[in-house]
């Protein structure tokens, strides 16, 4: 009964390891290195690790937000496209009717992410602790 114990353990271990997080699952928060010219709607991007994300809309000065899904901009679930990319379907808090497609690409040298929308970078996200 033990051998089938350890055996058991045996196959468990490298299952358990390979099931690492995606590097996109994380909290960004938008890069003070965004070039100027990327419109910045989004202030940050939750990605979890059960397939969901939530982007938040960027608040204008001076505009009180009593709540965070107050700046909820949209709803996502996600799913991996490759190593450094996850791909997010995503509904308009405000209207779930209007859905919209997303890349964030994470990068291997900077560790900083790019979300992607029909090949346009729309910002660039650094990953918060």
């Amino acid at each position: 009964m033990s051998s089938i114990r350890l055996f058991m353990i045996a196959v468990a271990i490298p299952l358990l390891m390979a099931c690492s997080p995606h590097p996109g699952a994380a909290n960004w928060h938008v890069a003070e290195e965004t070039r100027a010219e990327i419109a910045a709607e989004f202030a940050r991007i939750e990605v979890d690790f059960e397939g969901r994300a939530t982007i938040f809309a960027a608040v204008e000065e001076g505009q009180a937000v009593s709540h965070d899904l107050a700046t909820a901009g949209r709803r996502c679930f996600w799913g991996g496209v490759d190593a450094q990319t996850v791909g997010l379907t995503c509904a308009l808090a405000a209207d779930s009717a209007i859905e919209e497609h997303y890349m964030l690409r994470v990068s291997s040298e900077t560790g900083m992410a790019d979300l992607i929308q029909d090949g346009v970078v729309l910002g660039q996200f650094v990953r918060q602790p």
